[in-house]
């Protein structure tokens, strides 16, 4: 059914930019069977520390793998004749490094990769790899001016649009507990590969829906309702008050987290080649 779907949605989204119309169309969920899901758990990855704080740059390694093998920039995987997995083993183990985005394993405590060495190190890769690309964020967090305009909640109608232009799309989440005052402190943040928009969790068209693959899941994507906040403050883990929370996107249905954690969609990323 969903492909069906699909197949009469890309029609009507043809027609429409071959007038020259700029909008988005209701849905889209084709890129869930073209986007590879490998996983940063995976020990065929051989990433330190069991590959739990790599979520950043297997997401990023995953669209890579679609824009190389389904829209013909080959260059974004630079080893040939072997398996697919050591393929993107490869790029995951030099998009973690420090020369990209310095993913931090974790060892002591916290690990990942920061916003900003994301943004920074992707356009690097891109640059080393021999393609001119533009790089754009949305999110509620500064960051440098060449990749975001502005600082604020995410615009999904913005995603949509990015979306439909073929853009590779990622989505930054985090996860807080409510402290029963209406602040929220974090527990830790996730990176995740936006592969669709405008279906939700019970399969309905829904215009304040995305849809994800999970590094850190394997197969099956998450269709997510998404909800802006109306109250609530943000605050740090050791309680530095950081910004109000209200219009901030959250996740309230179909991401499967305990009821007392709080998942914010804090930052979009999207990459025009």
């Amino acid at each position: 059914m969903w492909r069906k779907l699909t197949s009469t949605f890309l029609v009507a989204a043809v027609v429409g930019l071959a007038a020259g119309a700029s909008y988005a169309a209701p849905y889209n969920t084709k890129r869930i069977d073209d986007i590879p899901d490998f996983t940063q758990y995976d020990p065929a990855l051989g990433l330190p520390n069991g590959g739990k704080y790599h979520c950043a740059v297997v997401a990023a390694a995953n669209a890579l793998v679609w824009l190389a093998d389904r829209k013909g920039f080959k260059r974004l995987l630079p080893v040939r004749g072997v398996t697919v997995m050591d393929r993107v083993s490869s790029v995951v183990q030099s998009l973690s490094s420090e020369k990209y985005m310095a993913t931090d394993p974790g060892f002591g405590e916290p690990g990942g990769t920061q916003t900003h060495r994301f943004l920074s190190g992707l356009e690097r890769y891109l640059d080393d790899a021999g393609y001119r690309g533009r790089i754009r964020y949305q999110g509620i967090w500064p960051m440098p001016r060449k990749y975001a305009k502005r600082t604020g909640p995410v615009d999904l109608r913005w995603a949509a649009r990015r979306f439909e232009r073929g853009d590779a799309m990622w989505v930054g989440l985090r996860f807080y507990r409510d402290d029963g005052l209406g602040g929220l402190k974090p527990i830790n943040g996730h990176m995740v590969t936006m592969v669709g928009y405008g279906v939700g969790p019970d399969g309905r068209n829904d215009a304040n829906a995305i849809v994800i693959r999970d590094p850190s899941a394997g197969e099956d994507p998450y269709y997510l309702k998404i909800k802006a906040r109306a109250n609530g403050r943000i605050y740090t883990q050791s309680g530095k008050r950081l910004r109000d929370a209200r219009g901030v996107a959250e996740v309230v249905a179909g991401y499967p987290v305990r009821k007392d954690v709080i998942v914010l969609l804090e930052k979009i990323i999207a990459l025009e080649l």
